[in-house]
């Protein structure tokens, strides 16, 4: 996905291994890029070039030619007709990527939009499908049944549209349980319970002297209730929010308290699956939305010196990036495990490494940077990316490497594009309405948006439309909707932008098993109040 100024999109299909001219194979972008186009005779505002075949220099050498057959794959709306894939089992169709764009905080929307010769576009050519066997198979519970009922931590207080915690799902924090109040559990036991209005929340503590595998389900459910795993890092018997409380721009491991949670509504089984290091730690369990619900919860813990489910980003620094400093790429590397964070294990049955390719050169002042999965593998028909890519401008102008949060930011979005967000939503049919703009209701985005509005009915999600070709249908709609949330087309490097319960879900949508526990407090802009 290509992006123009503020945060990235993904560009999914360039460069992958594949023969000439079915992708950017050839690499276009490093550093002599724009000055080889330019050597051509052509500008990407004066695509005319591109549109007369007969225009094309004669003579040029075999890297000329290359570099002109990728720009005017580059460019689409320039180009002559792209290259159609020769083996349907190479592609999952071809797609059209997003810009991000470069906005003032203040723009509205239509005054966001550029000129289409601006806008930077690429088709998705050839995202290649590899075949796996893999099966995702949910872990077995079991345990010894006893019967314990623990008293409770307070009373959670109403909640409603803004009453979020880390979370923006209307669930109040609330205060560990210390001492006696907080049931010491062992790691592989049952338990029965009920959660209430009056009786909002259990604790059961444990503790681990070996690393390994524990996973907990809630079953026997009589109304709605969640299961969250918890690690109170700082030791004050809050579950805190999600939030940069060290101050260094970035949300760290020890800033997300709940370490595991991903809840279903209604009254469907929840559980939870988490590699855990040596420590104590509390599981909590939850009404939802002051459900009376009577349940049985079920834990099981496997030592184990590693994951076999990890999941983890392997980042490739390539050409373009000689110029980073330690700084930088220490901050690419700190989005990753953002990613890491939000996305909590492999969806395969064995460890699942996506490797990510960062790139970077000088294209100018109105392009941003690009990113999207190159290559895919299935879980049954379901595309998971196994290779993507990171391409960022390092134009002066972009303002990008004077900004660390920005470029934080920037990264985290752009990964997100490589994970599947906005470039793989139309495999997965998660767009119900191409012309308005919106993302199906019946999903997990759609459900957490629906408790975002405070009416938990699910709810179509606005997506970016009349923007720009390559940023529709690819993002959140900023203006007047979610405003820095940090799935919008647009940031600016004097704003912050959050990952909300909004994009998790929407990653859940894709297949991954995700930890809500790991977003930032978000409040959607029509219920924030004008003096905050």
């Amino acid at each position: 996905m290509l992006e123009s100024s503020e945060l990235f999109d993904p560009k999914s299909a360039l460069r992958q291994n594949s023969e000439p001219f079915t992708g950017i194979a050839s690499g276009p972008f490093s550093e002599d890029f724009p000055g080889a186009i330019a050597a051509l005779g052509v500008h990407p505002s004066q695509p005319n070039g591109l549109q007369n075949p007969e225009s094309i220099p004669q003579g040029l050498s075999p890297r000329e030619s290359a570099l002109w057959e990728d720009f005017a794959r580059f460019f689409p709306e320039f180009s002559r007709p792209s290259h159609q894939p020769r083996d349907p089992l190479e592609t999952l169709g071809l797609q059209m990527l997003q810009v991000r764009m470069v906005q003032s905080p203040n723009l509205t929307d239509a005054d966001s939009r550029i000129d289409e010769e601006q806008v930077l576009s690429v088709t998705r050519d050839h995202l290649t499908d590899w075949n796996g066997g893999d099966s995702h198979a949910t872990p077995s519970l079991t345990g010894t049944p006893e019967n314990p009922l623990p008293t409770s931590g307070p009373l959670n207080p109403e909640s409603g549209p803004g009453d979020t915690i880390a979370t923006a799902l209307p669930i109040a924090i609330a205060g560990l349980e210390s001492g006696d109040r907080a049931l010491q559990f062992e790691p592989n036991q049952t338990v029965v319970g009920q959660v209430s209005t009056n009786h909002p929340e259990d604790f059961y503590r444990f503790s681990l002297e070996h690393p390994g595998i524990f996973t907990a389900e809630l079953t026997n459910l009589t109304g709605d209730a969640d299961l969250r795993l918890v690690r109170d890092f700082n030791g004050n018997s809050i579950i805190d929010p999600v939030a940069d409380r060290n101050g260094n721009g970035m949300i760290d491991p020890e800033e997300i308290e709940i370490i595991a949670w991903q809840p279903h509504r209604g009254t469907s089984d929840e559980s939870i699956r988490q590699f855990l290091d040596p420590g104590t730690y509390t599981l909590q369990a939850i009404a939802f939305n002051h459900n009376t619900t009577n349940y049985s919860l079920t834990t099981q813990f496997t030592p184990s010196p590693t994951d076999p489910q990890a999941f983890a980003l392997q980042l490739n620094f390539g050409p373009g990036t000689e110029i980073l400093t330690d700084a930088h790429r220490q901050t690419i590397r700190k989005a990753a495990d953002r990613i890491e964070q939000m996305v909590t294990q492999s969806p395969f049955n064995v460890p699942h490494t996506l490797i990510v390719d960062i790139e970077s050169g000088d294209f100018g002042p109105g392009f941003l940077a690009s990113a999207g999965p190159t290559r895919v593998r299935r879980l049954d028909t379901a595309p998971i990316p196994v290779h993507g890519e990171v391409v960022f401008n390092t134009n002066p102008e972009s303002d990008l490497l004077d900004h660390p949060r920005y470029l934080y930011d920037t990264m985290v979005h752009e990964l997100t594009h490589v994970v599947g967000f906005g470039t793989l939503w139309e495999d997965y049919q998660a767009i119900a309405d191409y012309n308005q703009g919106l993302y199906d209701a019946n999903t997990f985005a759609g459900q957490v948006y629906g408790e975002m509005l405070g009416t938990f009915i699910p709810t179509p999600v606005e997506l970016t439309v009349n923007v720009g070709e390559g940023s529709d249908l690819g993002h959140w709609r900023k203006n007047p909707t979610f405003d820095n949330e940090i799935g919008v087309e647009a940031g600016h490097p004097n704003e912050q932008q959050v990952t909300s319960a909004l994009t998790l879900a929407s990653l859940r949508d894709l297949g991954w098993t995700v930890n809500y526990g790991a977003v930032e407090e978000y409040i959607l802009p029509q219920f924030r109040s004008p003096f905050a």
